[in-house]
Protein backbone atom coordinates (compact mmCIF):
# COMPACT_ATOMS: atom_id res chain seq x y z
CA UNK A 1 0.00 0.00 0.00
CA UNK A 2 3.06 2.32 1.11
CA UNK A 3 6.02 3.14 2.33
CA UNK A 4 7.37 6.09 3.96
CA UNK A 5 10.86 7.02 5.52
CA UNK A 6 11.24 9.91 8.19
CA UNK A 7 13.37 10.58 10.73
CA UNK A 8 10.35 11.10 13.26
CA UNK A 9 7.42 10.02 14.19
CA UNK A 10 5.74 13.48 14.40
CA UNK A 11 1.61 13.58 13.07
CA UNK A 12 3.05 15.76 10.19
CA UNK A 13 4.75 12.64 8.61
CA UNK A 14 1.87 10.74 9.67
CA UNK A 15 -0.95 12.67 8.38
CA UNK A 16 1.10 13.49 5.08
CA UNK A 17 1.30 9.52 4.36
CA UNK A 18 -2.00 8.44 5.80
CA UNK A 19 -3.30 11.20 3.33
CA UNK A 20 -1.06 10.47 0.34
CA UNK A 21 -2.94 6.59 0.91
CA UNK A 22 -6.03 8.59 0.48
CA UNK A 23 -5.52 10.40 -2.83
CA UNK A 24 -4.24 6.99 -4.26
CA UNK A 25 -7.45 5.69 -4.04
CA UNK A 26 -7.53 3.91 -0.18
CA UNK A 27 -11.35 3.45 0.39
CA UNK A 28 -13.12 0.96 2.63
CA UNK A 29 -10.84 0.65 5.55
CA UNK A 30 -13.23 -0.95 8.43
CA UNK A 31 -9.83 -1.24 10.78
CA UNK A 32 -6.99 0.30 11.65
CA UNK A 33 -4.78 -1.01 13.75
CA UNK A 34 -1.36 0.12 15.07
CA UNK A 35 1.02 0.88 18.01
CA UNK A 36 -0.13 3.85 20.06
CA UNK A 37 2.63 6.75 19.15
CA UNK A 38 1.26 10.26 19.74
CA UNK A 39 1.77 11.55 16.28
CA UNK A 40 0.28 8.39 14.95
CA UNK A 41 -2.81 8.81 16.74
CA UNK A 42 -3.10 12.33 15.95
CA UNK A 43 -2.64 11.49 12.41
CA UNK A 44 -4.95 9.12 12.06
CA UNK A 45 -7.50 10.34 13.85
CA UNK A 46 -7.42 13.92 11.22
CA UNK A 47 -7.26 11.55 8.43
CA UNK A 48 -9.25 8.34 9.44
CA UNK A 49 -11.77 9.83 12.22
CA UNK A 50 -14.74 7.14 11.11
CA UNK A 51 -12.28 4.83 11.01
CA UNK A 52 -12.35 2.08 14.53
CA UNK A 53 -8.93 1.78 15.62
CA UNK A 54 -7.24 -1.50 17.54
CA UNK A 55 -4.00 -1.04 19.22
CA UNK A 56 -1.62 -3.80 18.33
CA UNK A 57 -1.18 -6.63 20.16
CA UNK A 58 1.78 -8.02 19.31
CA UNK A 59 3.10 -3.94 20.65
CA UNK A 60 0.82 -4.54 24.07
CA UNK A 61 2.64 -7.72 24.62
CA UNK A 62 5.86 -5.96 24.07
CA UNK A 63 4.76 -2.92 26.21
CA UNK A 64 3.67 -4.82 29.26
CA UNK A 65 6.86 -6.20 29.77
CA UNK A 66 7.92 -2.38 31.30
CA UNK A 67 5.22 -3.20 34.02
CA UNK A 68 6.36 -7.42 34.71
CA UNK A 69 8.66 -6.74 38.19
CA UNK A 70 10.50 -9.93 37.65
CA UNK A 71 12.04 -11.70 34.42
CA UNK A 72 10.63 -15.22 35.46
CA UNK A 73 7.50 -13.51 35.71
CA UNK A 74 7.59 -13.22 32.07
CA UNK A 75 6.40 -15.99 30.04
CA UNK A 76 3.04 -16.32 32.52
CA UNK A 77 2.09 -12.37 31.80
CA UNK A 78 2.32 -12.78 27.86
CA UNK A 79 0.49 -16.07 28.40
CA UNK A 80 -2.18 -14.60 29.88
CA UNK A 81 -2.02 -11.58 27.71
CA UNK A 82 -2.42 -14.37 24.86
CA UNK A 83 -5.16 -16.18 26.55
CA UNK A 84 -6.83 -12.93 26.58
CA UNK A 85 -6.52 -11.90 22.77
CA UNK A 86 -6.90 -15.54 21.78
CA UNK A 87 -10.73 -15.87 23.47
CA UNK A 88 -13.39 -16.76 20.71
CA UNK A 89 -15.22 -13.30 22.01
CA UNK A 90 -15.00 -10.08 23.44
CA UNK A 91 -17.15 -11.07 26.55
CA UNK A 92 -14.70 -14.07 27.18
CA UNK A 93 -11.78 -11.95 26.37
CA UNK A 94 -12.85 -9.27 29.37
CA UNK A 95 -13.89 -12.26 31.54
CA UNK A 96 -9.85 -13.50 30.64
CA UNK A 97 -8.92 -9.55 31.61
CA UNK A 98 -10.51 -9.17 34.52
CA UNK A 99 -9.50 -12.59 35.95
CA UNK A 100 -5.94 -11.29 35.01
CA UNK A 101 -5.88 -8.24 36.95
CA UNK A 102 -7.23 -9.72 39.42
CA UNK A 103 -4.50 -12.15 39.66
CA UNK A 104 -1.90 -9.80 39.09
CA UNK A 105 -3.18 -6.94 41.33
CA UNK A 106 -1.97 -7.84 44.82
CA UNK A 107 1.45 -8.53 43.93
CA UNK A 108 1.96 -6.70 40.85
CA UNK A 109 -0.29 -3.51 41.28
CA UNK A 110 1.22 -1.57 38.45
CA UNK A 111 0.82 -4.55 35.82
CA UNK A 112 -2.94 -5.05 36.89
CA UNK A 113 -3.18 -1.09 36.52
CA UNK A 114 -1.51 -0.99 33.11
CA UNK A 115 -3.79 -4.04 31.66
CA UNK A 116 -6.91 -3.03 32.83
CA UNK A 117 -5.92 0.52 31.28
CA UNK A 118 -4.64 -0.49 27.88
CA UNK A 119 -5.25 -3.91 26.92
CA UNK A 120 -9.00 -3.37 26.07
CA UNK A 121 -7.45 -1.01 23.35
CA UNK A 122 -6.31 -4.42 21.67
CA UNK A 123 -10.12 -5.60 21.50
CA UNK A 124 -11.84 -3.67 18.91
CA UNK A 125 -11.76 -6.84 16.40
CA UNK A 126 -14.06 -8.43 18.30
CA UNK A 127 -16.80 -5.92 17.47
CA UNK A 128 -16.90 -6.89 14.11
CA UNK A 129 -18.97 -10.13 12.94
CA UNK A 130 -17.57 -13.86 13.27
CA UNK A 131 -16.82 -14.12 9.47
CA UNK A 132 -14.27 -10.76 9.81
CA UNK A 133 -11.21 -11.97 8.67
CA UNK A 134 -8.03 -11.93 10.96
CA UNK A 135 -5.46 -9.37 9.42
CA UNK A 136 -1.80 -9.85 11.41
CA UNK A 137 -1.22 -13.49 12.28
CA UNK A 138 0.31 -11.71 15.91
CA UNK A 139 -2.58 -9.39 15.75
CA UNK A 140 -5.46 -11.84 16.16
CA UNK A 141 -5.81 -15.41 17.13
CA UNK A 142 -3.29 -16.70 15.11
CA UNK A 143 -3.79 -15.52 11.78
CA UNK A 144 -7.38 -17.01 11.90
CA UNK A 145 -10.70 -15.90 11.05
CA UNK A 146 -13.17 -15.60 13.57
CA UNK A 147 -14.73 -18.89 12.24
CA UNK A 148 -11.33 -20.73 12.42
CA UNK A 149 -10.60 -20.20 9.01
CA UNK A 150 -7.47 -19.35 7.84
CA UNK A 151 -6.70 -15.35 6.63
CA UNK A 152 -4.86 -15.30 3.25
CA UNK A 153 -2.31 -12.25 3.65
CA UNK A 154 0.35 -10.44 1.89
CA UNK A 155 2.98 -8.94 3.88
CA UNK A 156 1.15 -9.25 7.10
CA UNK A 157 -1.92 -7.23 5.50
CA UNK A 158 -5.59 -9.21 4.47
CA UNK A 159 -6.56 -7.83 1.76
CA UNK A 160 -9.98 -9.65 0.71
CA UNK A 161 -13.01 -8.29 -0.67
CA UNK A 162 -14.41 -8.53 3.27
CA UNK A 163 -11.98 -5.98 4.76
CA UNK A 164 -8.77 -4.21 4.46
CA UNK A 165 -6.08 -3.28 7.34
CA UNK A 166 -4.09 -0.39 7.50
CA UNK A 167 -1.62 -1.61 9.38
CA UNK A 168 1.28 1.23 10.70
CA UNK A 169 4.67 -0.17 11.83
CA UNK A 170 6.25 2.75 13.60
CA UNK A 171 9.35 1.93 14.72
CA UNK A 172 12.63 3.00 12.75
CA UNK A 173 14.48 0.32 11.57
CA UNK A 174 17.35 1.30 13.44
CA UNK A 175 15.81 0.85 16.78
CA UNK A 176 14.00 -2.31 15.85
CA UNK A 177 17.31 -3.73 15.18
CA UNK A 178 18.09 -2.04 18.68
CA UNK A 179 15.00 -4.12 20.24
CA UNK A 180 14.58 -7.79 18.71
CA UNK A 181 14.21 -10.25 20.75
CA UNK A 182 13.09 -13.89 20.31
CA UNK A 183 9.47 -12.98 20.48
CA UNK A 184 8.17 -16.67 19.36
CA UNK A 185 9.82 -18.26 22.13
CA UNK A 186 9.18 -15.38 24.79
CA UNK A 187 5.47 -15.35 24.23
CA UNK A 188 5.03 -18.92 22.98
CA UNK A 189 2.53 -17.96 20.57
Amino acid sequence: MGVSVSLSEHKVHWRAFLESLKQRGLGGVQLITSDDHAGLRAARVAVFGGIPWQRCQFHLQQNAQAYVPRKDMLTEVASDIRTIFDAPNRVTAEAYLTKAVEKYSKSTSRLAEWLANNIPEGLTVFGFPASFPAFVAHHQRRGTSASGSSAQSAGGFDLSESGLLLAAGIRSARRDERRMVDWQNLYKF
